[in-house]
């Protein structure tokens, strides 16, 4: 069965609308990790109105992509350091293409946007082989998309210039 594709028993409008957003949630979402994932959920559906967002049926026994967004399958990681690497490694070896840098754990933290910016365009490769095609940060009640477009003309001459750019984005985004 493709990754991304439900059994035939579980439809799509198996969901039921989040009372304090328009996030969709599956009436079989992990039990688990659905306080988080209801939590992150909420603050994508908040800041992006937009985007149909859905939290996915779990299936036993397999690792499962969190969400939908926009019929994109879409994998939050909850990280405690500001190294991306495992996070986007792991969502695409579940084939999505949406990866959700969930901040969370951090939060007692200042955010060091300037680490994570240098991680985010260290997976450069990642968004020009188009394994991934976005990469959702999230920090608060805040959340920003850094896109495979903000590196269409990127040379790795350049790789310095690209981390200040892209940290003062994050700056302007989430604080």
């Amino acid at each position: 069965m493709n990754r991304g594709a439900l059994p035939y028993w579980l439809k799509d409008n198996e969901t039921y609308r989040d009372p304090q957003s328009n996030l969709r949630i599956n009436l079989f979402a992990d039990k688990n990790e659905l306080f988080d994932n209801i939590r992150t959920g909420r603050i994508l559906a908040n800041n992006y109105p937009e985007k149909k967002i859905t939290i996915r049926a779990h299936l036993e026994g397999e690792k499962n992509p969190e969400y939908d967004i926009d019929n994109v399958l879409a994998d939050a990681k909850r990280i405690e350091s500001w190294n991306v690497a495992s996070s986007f490694n792991k969502a695409i070896k579940q084939e999505c293409k949406i990866v959700i840098i969930d901040l969370f754990k951090m939060q007692g933290r200042n955010l060091n946007a300037n680490e994570l910016a240098k991680n985010i365009i260290r997976r450069f490769d990642d968004f020009k082989s188009e394994k991934i095609d976005e990469c959702y940060i999230v920090w608060d009640e805040k959340s920003m998309i850094v896109g495979r477009s903000q590196f269409n003309y990127y040379h790795d001459s350049k790789r310095f210039n690209y981390v200040i750019e892209l940290e003062r984005k994050i700056r302007k985004g989430l604080l």
